[in-house]
């Protein structure tokens, strides 16, 4: 077995990111766990909000650049993910290659994009479907697409592909739409974006590749639209699934936490947007993560 950490944080997004640098900033030994891309959503945050840092121009830069400046510090990076816990003597994170042993744990595996759950949406991905217009925006430049959703990330993504797109189909089941008002403002008044309410999109078209949705509105009489990409925005669901049900959920899949952010075994915390009650602010994930180090200091002082 590895040697042991003051703290382990599991994922790397905005969360898991400012709660190492507070880790450090506090003497702390700290491994951060990373099973996909460091920066987790904010990577498809196109413009940080003022005061995150101004050198910075979106979340993908923020992320890689925060990664970096954190490894020189003495970050313990692992580009592994977590598979599950063993608490029957302290914590154990178990990996897929090794056991991590740590005196706090802190989940911060936040939250990853619902998908409609259409038949053939899994089939294509990467061939159509995609869940990320920054990074694949370009490649459908000059084709229509299909944005479903109708809150922030909905309408910042919708007025994103019309940057490179000839047509963004933005479709949204409800009667109004629950973006922030500038954001839909901004993209319902975009001339390559046209608004289709209380629509739903009940399936995709193409074999090899997307070649169409069939839409249904409240006439309830089908349509079929031709498109080359389709992005669905349309909610969270947390990242849980390594934590084999030890930990305490809501109802709605969240991890329930104390006032500390503590978690229903002690020494686990958990922040972001893998907790019940998250704001989902990135200010919100800052104020998370300086919280728990806080608390986690206060406790290993106890201990010593």
């Amino acid at each position: 077995m590895s040697e042991k950490y003051d703290v382990i944080i599991v994922g790397s997004g905005m969360a898991g990111l400012c709660c190492a640098k507070e880790a450090l900033a506090n003497g702390l030994k700290v491994a951060l766990l990373e099973e996909q891309m460091f920066g987790g959503l904010i990577i498809n945050v196109n413009h940080l909000m003022p005061g995150l840092d101004a050198a910075l121009t979106g979340g993908a830069d923020l992320a890689s650049t925060w990664v970096s400046e954190l490894s020189d510090l003495g970050l313990d990076l692992t580009y592994d993910g977590a598979v599950g816990l063993e608490l029957s003597e302290g914590i154990v994170l178990q990996t897929a290659t090794e056991s991590l042993r740590a005196r706090a744990l802190v989940v911060a595996t936040g939250a990853r994009l619902k998908r409609l759950g259409l038949e053939r949406e899994e089939a294509l991905a990467g061939k159509g479907v995609s869940q990320c217009a920054d990074c694949d925006g370009p490649m459908f430049f000059d084709q229509e697409v299909v944005v479903v959703g109708g809150g922030d990330s909905a309408a910042q993504e919708a007025w994103v592909l019309a940057q490179f797109c000839s047509k963004v189909h933005w479709v949204h089941r409800g009667a109004e739409l629950s973006a922030r008002s500038d954001l839909a403002q901004a993209a319902r008044h975009h001339d390559k974006i046209e608004l289709h309410l209380q629509t739903e999109v009940v399936s995709l078209l193409g074999d090899d590749f997307l070649t169409g949705v069939e839409l249904k509105n409240s006439s309830l009489q089908p349509q079929s639209l031709k498109c080359q990409g389709f992005f669905a925005f349309v909610g969270l669901t947390t990242n849980v699934d390594w934590l084999s049900g030890q930990l305490s959920l809501s109802a709605k899949g969240g991890v329930l936490v104390s006032e500390n952010l503590e978690t229903s075994y002690p020494g686990i915390y958990a922040i972001g947007a893998v907790r019940e009650g998250f704001g989902g602010l990135l200010t919100h994930a800052q104020a998370d993560a300086k919280r728990v180090i806080q608390e986690v200091v206060r406790k290993l002082t106890e201990d010593d």
